[in-house]
Protein backbone atom coordinates (compact mmCIF):
# COMPACT_ATOMS: atom_id res chain seq x y z
CA UNK A 1 0.00 0.00 0.00
CA UNK A 2 1.56 3.29 -1.11
CA UNK A 3 -1.04 5.51 0.61
CA UNK A 4 -3.48 5.31 -2.63
CA UNK A 5 -6.59 3.65 -2.53
CA UNK A 6 -7.70 1.60 -5.07
CA UNK A 7 -12.47 0.36 -5.68
CA UNK A 8 -13.09 -2.66 -6.92
CA UNK A 9 -16.45 -3.32 -8.03
CA UNK A 10 -18.27 -6.61 -6.64
CA UNK A 11 -21.29 -8.20 -7.36
CA UNK A 12 -23.81 -8.20 -4.74
CA UNK A 13 -24.62 -11.75 -3.28
CA UNK A 14 -27.94 -12.96 -1.49
CA UNK A 15 -26.54 -15.09 1.43
CA UNK A 16 -29.00 -16.56 3.20
CA UNK A 17 -28.22 -17.73 7.31
CA UNK A 18 -28.69 -20.73 6.53
CA UNK A 19 -26.53 -22.53 4.05
CA UNK A 20 -23.41 -21.42 5.00
CA UNK A 21 -23.38 -22.77 8.24
CA UNK A 22 -24.94 -26.02 7.66
CA UNK A 23 -23.18 -29.63 6.69
CA UNK A 24 -24.44 -32.71 5.25
CA UNK A 25 -25.67 -35.41 7.34
CA UNK A 26 -25.88 -38.53 4.99
CA UNK A 27 -29.21 -40.67 5.72
CA UNK A 28 -31.84 -43.18 4.46
CA UNK A 29 -35.55 -41.58 4.03
CA UNK A 30 -35.84 -44.43 6.95
CA UNK A 31 -33.08 -43.53 9.12
CA UNK A 32 -34.48 -39.46 8.58
CA UNK A 33 -37.98 -40.35 9.70
CA UNK A 34 -36.30 -42.31 12.69
CA UNK A 35 -34.31 -39.72 13.80
CA UNK A 36 -36.82 -36.64 13.30
CA UNK A 37 -39.14 -38.12 15.96
CA UNK A 38 -37.92 -37.39 19.22
CA UNK A 39 -36.28 -34.17 17.70
CA UNK A 40 -37.93 -30.46 18.35
CA UNK A 41 -40.06 -29.06 15.45
CA UNK A 42 -41.53 -26.44 14.36
CA UNK A 43 -44.18 -25.71 11.43
CA UNK A 44 -45.88 -23.40 8.69
CA UNK A 45 -47.91 -23.25 5.60
CA UNK A 46 -48.08 -20.56 2.93
CA UNK A 47 -50.55 -20.54 0.50
CA UNK A 48 -48.82 -19.45 -2.81
CA UNK A 49 -50.49 -18.34 -5.91
CA UNK A 50 -47.45 -19.48 -8.36
CA UNK A 51 -46.18 -22.37 -10.11
CA UNK A 52 -45.16 -24.92 -7.42
CA UNK A 53 -42.09 -26.33 -9.14
CA UNK A 54 -40.53 -22.63 -8.85
CA UNK A 55 -41.04 -22.76 -5.66
CA UNK A 56 -40.13 -25.87 -4.53
CA UNK A 57 -36.62 -25.04 -7.14
CA UNK A 58 -36.12 -21.90 -4.96
CA UNK A 59 -36.23 -23.84 -1.52
CA UNK A 60 -33.65 -27.06 -2.95
CA UNK A 61 -31.56 -24.50 -4.11
CA UNK A 62 -31.57 -22.88 -0.24
CA UNK A 63 -30.89 -26.62 0.71
CA UNK A 64 -28.12 -26.88 -1.15
CA UNK A 65 -25.28 -27.16 1.30
CA UNK A 66 -27.06 -29.99 2.83
CA UNK A 67 -27.96 -33.65 2.57
CA UNK A 68 -31.09 -34.31 0.05
CA UNK A 69 -32.29 -37.07 1.89
CA UNK A 70 -35.48 -37.68 -0.15
CA UNK A 71 -37.37 -36.18 -3.13
CA UNK A 72 -40.34 -36.83 -5.67
CA UNK A 73 -42.53 -35.11 -8.25
CA UNK A 74 -45.57 -36.40 -9.26
CA UNK A 75 -45.94 -37.05 -12.79
CA UNK A 76 -48.18 -33.99 -13.58
CA UNK A 77 -45.79 -31.91 -11.39
CA UNK A 78 -48.18 -30.42 -9.09
CA UNK A 79 -46.47 -32.00 -5.93
CA UNK A 80 -43.39 -31.97 -4.84
CA UNK A 81 -41.61 -33.74 -1.84
CA UNK A 82 -38.25 -32.88 -0.31
CA UNK A 83 -36.76 -34.64 3.13
CA UNK A 84 -33.14 -32.75 4.02
CA UNK A 85 -30.46 -33.66 6.32
CA UNK A 86 -27.74 -31.58 7.99
CA UNK A 87 -25.96 -30.04 11.18
CA UNK A 88 -25.04 -26.80 12.58
CA UNK A 89 -21.35 -26.45 11.20
CA UNK A 90 -20.24 -24.82 15.01
CA UNK A 91 -22.76 -26.95 17.31
CA UNK A 92 -22.76 -30.09 15.41
CA UNK A 93 -26.47 -30.07 16.21
CA UNK A 94 -28.67 -31.92 13.81
CA UNK A 95 -31.11 -30.30 11.79
CA UNK A 96 -33.80 -31.61 9.07
CA UNK A 97 -36.64 -30.21 6.75
CA UNK A 98 -39.78 -31.84 5.35
CA UNK A 99 -40.99 -29.71 2.54
CA UNK A 100 -44.25 -30.06 0.42
CA UNK A 101 -45.03 -27.98 -2.21
CA UNK A 102 -48.60 -28.75 -4.25
CA UNK A 103 -50.90 -26.70 -6.42
CA UNK A 104 -51.18 -25.35 -10.09
CA UNK A 105 -49.34 -22.66 -11.86
CA UNK A 106 -52.06 -20.53 -10.45
CA UNK A 107 -52.25 -21.54 -6.48
CA UNK A 108 -50.87 -23.90 -3.81
CA UNK A 109 -49.24 -24.53 -0.65
CA UNK A 110 -46.18 -24.65 0.98
CA UNK A 111 -46.32 -26.84 4.21
CA UNK A 112 -42.43 -26.95 5.98
CA UNK A 113 -41.85 -29.05 8.95
CA UNK A 114 -38.44 -28.17 10.71
CA UNK A 115 -36.79 -30.79 12.83
CA UNK A 116 -33.49 -29.83 15.41
CA UNK A 117 -32.29 -30.26 18.35
CA UNK A 118 -31.46 -26.63 18.92
CA UNK A 119 -34.77 -24.67 19.22
CA UNK A 120 -33.04 -21.57 17.29
CA UNK A 121 -31.79 -23.35 14.64
CA UNK A 122 -35.32 -24.74 13.70
CA UNK A 123 -37.07 -21.53 14.21
CA UNK A 124 -34.19 -19.68 12.00
CA UNK A 125 -34.69 -22.11 9.55
CA UNK A 126 -38.35 -22.22 9.47
CA UNK A 127 -38.05 -17.92 9.56
CA UNK A 128 -35.92 -17.99 6.55
CA UNK A 129 -37.89 -19.86 4.13
CA UNK A 130 -41.01 -18.41 5.01
CA UNK A 131 -39.38 -14.98 5.03
CA UNK A 132 -38.09 -16.40 1.49
CA UNK A 133 -41.72 -17.05 -0.42
CA UNK A 134 -43.40 -13.98 1.40
CA UNK A 135 -41.25 -11.55 0.83
CA UNK A 136 -42.48 -12.63 -3.34
CA UNK A 137 -45.00 -10.41 -3.52
CA UNK A 138 -45.83 -12.03 -6.53
CA UNK A 139 -45.82 -15.61 -4.64
CA UNK A 140 -48.17 -15.42 -1.92
CA UNK A 141 -51.90 -15.16 -1.99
Amino acid sequence: NKGRSKIVPIESIDLGSVSPALERVRLSHEEFDQRVRSLLQDSKTVTIRTDPATVFGMIKERFSAIHTVYEVVDPERTTFLGEYAGQSAYSKAFIGAWVKVVGSAAEGQVELIMYGEEEASVTGLLSELVELIETREDWVA
